[in-house]
């Protein structure tokens, strides 16, 4: 399993698109044994990191609520992620289910748990982790690179505009409360 484990990492990094040509028919159930362990490797690396970089306050309990943090909001993150690309990716022509795209998010995220807990060099595993993502998504949906692109990168736009909406929203409210008092 962990020899199996490594090697799947290792491949998705280096020679992604074979390795999900391969990875097509594997059950959902063993791509989620990887996420977990990718997970793990990721919370126990960046707790590291951060503890080696020094937080005020108790050690101990940040580090073990920080631990526990990451690993519960990176299986919350999944799920969350998942069915939002499953309604893009439907709406682009994917039609080969939502376990297709769980398994594209579960893939995608190899660069950012075996980069992304290093400082600075984390960004080089973000932007990897998205075009993996886009990668995963036209093989495991049989969509196009562009339908594919557009299915991650729409949902992206959306969200950025409503939290610019909301933004420019609370500051017009602020400045409506308070412009009053000056």
């Amino acid at each position: 399993m962990i020899s199996n484990f490594i090697e799947t990492g290792k491949e998705l990094l280096l020679n992604p698109v074979d390795t999900l040509k391969k990875l097509r028919d594997e059950k959902l159930d063993q791509a989620f044994i990887f996420f977990i362990l990718m997970i793990a490797v990721f919370t126990v690396l960046s707790t590291i990191v951060t503890g080696l970089m020094g937080v005020p306050g108790s050690l101990v309990f940040f580090l073990c609520g920080y631990a526990l943090g990451a690993f519960i909001g990176s299986i919350i993150g999944l799920l969350i992620t998942s069915v939002i690309l499953h309604i893009f990716v439907y709406i682009l022509g994917g039609r080969k289910g939502i376990e297709q795209t769980v398994k594209a998010v579960i893939y995608s995220f190899v660069p950012v748990a075996l980069l992304g807990w290093i400082p600075l060099v984390g960004i080089i595993g973000l932007i990897w982790s998205f075009i993996l993502e886009i990668l995963a998504v036209r093989e495991l949906q049989n969509l196009s690179t562009a339908r594919a692109a557009i299915a991650i990168i729409l949902p992206l736009v959306i969200l950025i505009v409503l939290a610019v909406i909301v933004l420019m929203f609370f500051i017009i409210v602020a400045g409506a409360v308070y412009m009053p008092t000056m």
